[in-house]
């Protein structure tokens, strides 16, 4: 009795191609990878596997040319390091005018960085363009936050020409190994400061105050409302700027809808006179399709407020409830007496209203 062909068992004759980036680069997930008869309808014989985890499927057969870069998708994983040799090998590939194909897992943030780096460092891209477009072509995409600073660090690196010794290299080898594991000769040229592969010690971000309460709706500082970069990173499409004192900064300068609410301290005297325009921006964002940030200056007092009167008001929490699901969150959540005095009146004042 014949045995089954152990690679075949994976194949599905239903699965859609990869997404297209540019020309002659895809972006996909490890059912791509593991799909030979996919690969090859959509013509593509390099592949480049960002996942430690994932095997080279077809390494064996001699018509595909892999990179196997073994990333970890963790915020605080070194993936710069790799920029480098993935360009290397989109290059090598696109100037033989062969189609690659870039996957990790999920084709959600590994393979996705390594994408939006090329964009960067070979099509004039800024790193929020190449975001953008990654995005639009493959709308699942997401980044780690720590793999996003990383990005942005490289974006702000100049980019130079890569030598065609090293491209030769790569292109003899049927697996291209990661800087650390390839012989002397190729990580030394690569490890030149003048050379494009550059490996750098990177620290988590940490500063973000921003949290998602409820699917769609986030609370955030002044700080995260000002990065522009975090913004599009969370695809926010709305904020809802609730401080008196702070100007609603990409107003004019991005596609962002703002809603001021000028909310002007702990002890304003009727914060609930503001909440129904707040509700009302709230819903339309995420009736639309949106995402909307709620933000004050520090994001303990006046955005908690706002957020506990909404959770309160349409996702059928109590006030107790509600402050309790915001501070698992969102742990800084502080309201004043003032504003909680006036939290716990919220079904009689809006039905007042």
């Amino acid at each position: 009795m014949r045995t089954q062909n152990p690679i075949r068992k994976f194949r599905s004759s239903n699965l859609l191609p990869p997404d297209d980036i540019v020309p002659g680069l895809y972006l996909g997930d490890i059912s791509h990878a593991r799909d030979r008869a996919c690969l090859r309808s959509s013509q593509i014989f390099h592949v480049l596997n960002a996942a430690a985890e994932v095997d080279c499927f077809h390494k064996k057969d001699p018509a595909f040319k892999y990179c196997h870069l073994p990333i970890v998708d963790t915020d605080q994983f070194d993936i710069y390091q790799y920029y480098g040799p993935a360009i290397l090998f989109i290059d090598n590939a696109i100037k033989s005018n062969q189609r690659v194909l870039v996957h990790c897992a999920a084709g959600v943030s590994r393979s996705a960085c390594l994408v939006i780096a090329y964009l960067v460092a070979r099509c004039n891209f800024t790193v929020i363009d190449a975001l953008a477009h990654t995005k639009q072509r493959r709308p699942r995409i997401k980044p780690n936050r720590g793999f996003w600073n990383q990005l942005l660090r490289f974006a702000a690196q100049p980019h130079v020409t890569l030598d065609e010794p090293i491209l030769r290299q790569i292109a003899s080898s049927d697996v291209l190994q990661p800087p650390s594991l390839r012989s002397d000769r190729v990580a030394a040229a690569t490890s030149d400061p003048a050379k494009a592969v550059v490996s750098i010690d990177v620290k988590p971000y940490t500063g973000s105050q921003l949290a998602e309460i409820v699917p769609n709706v986030f609370i955030g500082s002044g700080e995260d409302a000002r990065d522009l970069e975090l913004l599009i990173y969370y695809s926010i499409s709305h904020v809802l700027n609730v401080a008196d004192e702070i100007e609603c900064y990409h107003r004019t300068t991005s596609n962002i809808i703002y809603l001021h609410v000028p909310i002007r301290g702990p002890d304003d005297a009727d914060i609930a006179a503001y909440f129904p325009d707040a509700f009302g921006f709230i819903n339309d964002a995420i009736n639309n399709g949106g995402k909307v940030l709620i933000h004050s200056a520090l994001s303990i007092c006046r955005s908690p407020s706002v957020c506990i009167a909404y959770l309160t008001v349409h996702c059928n929490f109590t006030q107790f409830t509600a402050i309790s699901h915001i501070k698992e969150h969102h742990p800084r959540t502080q309201p004043s007496r003032a504003y909680w005095k006036q939290l716990l009146r919220i079904p009689h004042n809006l039905e007042a209203r």
